[in-house]
């Protein structure tokens, strides 16, 4: 390990001495940066990968990031002093480093990611220096790409400022700056679930005048009389007053803290008018669900009405029918009696009928016999003659008629001659 920090130790001198620190850290607004080398130029593909790991820190970090990023070997010693203060409190800066590596001492984590990859710093450092304006179009470039997506964007730490092709990032609390945390390849597509976000710790603006004996997560705090800068629309970075970019910073965070309130006012008026929008659908929707169910309610018990009725009609029809039917058969079994006494009476009118016509045959038998007796007696010629003529109509009956006359006659005959004696 050793080795290799010593190598990159003599790797930063070179680039040191190719390349002076102060082309970048002391140019003048709209100055262009000058070299006393002119390193192999990087495409615009080639500064978008490179850029794309700090692109996204707020304006006043990656101010000082740019500038330390050309001292790489300051930036490692900056990361050895952190690591050996942390066993001893007491422990002060070298007042020799450089202002801009001295400032990126309040910010420990971006300080660590630099010293653990010196071959990237060192490389974003030789860009700065040989193409500041390409460096800083790209970080615009890719700020650009990250913002249409909306993965770039206002909340309670920072404030993203669009004007027409430049977006700056302004730390939303000018006293404190959050670090952004991301993967360059994620940030730059359409996300369904959060891909920004930051470390759990606020670090104080480098510049911003504390009161004296402020303490810090760090333990240490180096403040600055002058700060640097970004001239977004000449691409370069600047030195400028620290009391003006105190006042920017202010006037950034009092114009988006209006605009939060006016846009949480609007939308808890938006809230509030879709509640009532809410509120009223669903009372209509009650008031129609309920007017449904009650037509509903209506209509079954309509149709159960007539169902109802339907099964008495129904029902009475059975009963007619059945009513109907018992008559019928009343009538029939009224009919099948009378036939059947009528023939019964019939039958009985001929055993009547042929009874009395055995009576009389029995009877004219009896008086056929009778009248055969009465001619066996010996009777006169008269007599016979008349005995035979009632025995024809009057039966025995005449026979005795025609014998008592026969009698009186004689007893005629005998007592006229007893009384003339």
């Amino acid at each position: 390990m050793l080795a290799k920090q010593e190598l990159l130790y003599m790797l930063a001198i070179a680039l040191t001495v190719a390349i002076p620190p102060p082309a970048v850290a002391q140019a003048a607004p709209g100055a262009p940066s000058t070299a006393s080398a002119s390193p192999q130029r990087l495409s615009a593909q080639q500064l978008d990968t490179l850029v794309a790991a700090i692109a996204l820190y707020p304006d006043d970090l990656l101010a000082i990031v740019l500038p330390s990023s050309t001292t790489p070997l300051e930036v490692v010693k900056a990361q050895r002093f952190l690591d050996k203060r942390k066993s001893n409190s007491s422990l002060q800066p070298d007042a020799a480093m450089p202002a801009p590596v001295k400032s990126l001492l309040n910010y420990p984590e971006v300080v660590k990611k630099m010293s653990d990859d010196i071959d990237w710093t060192s490389a974003l450092g030789s860009a700065v220096t040989a193409q500041q304006k390409d460096v800083i179009d790209a970080i615009q470039a890719f700020r650009r790409k990250v913002h249409s997506v909306g993965n770039l964007k206002t909340d309670e730490k920072q404030i993203v400022v669009v004007e027409k092709e430049t977006i700056k990032v302004v730390q939303a609390d000018p006293q404190v700056i959050y670090v952004p945390q991301y993967q360059p390849a994620q940030v730059v597509v359409v996300q369904s679930a959060p891909v920004y976000a930051y470390y759990p710790t606020p670090y104080p603006v480098y510049y911003y005048p504390y009161p004296p004996g402020a303490a810090f997560a760090t333990g240490v705090f180096v403040g600055a009389v002058t700060a640097s800068a970004f001239n977004w629309n000449n691409a370069t970075l600047y030195n400028t007053n620290v009391q003006e970019l105190q006042q920017e910073r202010m006037n950034y965070a009092n114009n988006a803290r209006e605009d939060r309130q006016a846009q949480s006012s609007a939308n808890q008026s938006q809230r509030q008018s879709q509640a009532s929008q809410n509120q009223t659908q669903r009372q209509q929707q009650a008031a129609s669900t309920s007017s449904a169910n009650q037509t509903q309610r209506q209509d079954a018990a309509a149709s159960q009405q007539a169902e109802r009725q339907q099964g008495a009609s129904q029902r009475q029809d059975a009963a007619a029918s059945q009513q109907a039917q018992r008559q019928d058969s009343a009538s029939q079994q009224r009919q099948s009696a009378q036939q059947s006494a009528s023939a019964q009476q019939g039958q009985r009118q001929q055993s009547a009928s042929q009874a009395q016509a055995g009576a009389q045959s029995a009877r004219a038998s009896q008086s056929g016999g009778a009248s055969a007796g009465s001619y066996s007696r010996p009777q006169s010629s008269a007599g016979g003659g008349a005995s035979a003529h009632s025995g024809a109509f009057g039966g025995m009956d005449s026979g005795a008629s025609a014998s008592r006359a026969s009698s009186r006659g004689s007893a005629s005959r005998g007592g006229g001659g007893g009384r003339r004696g």
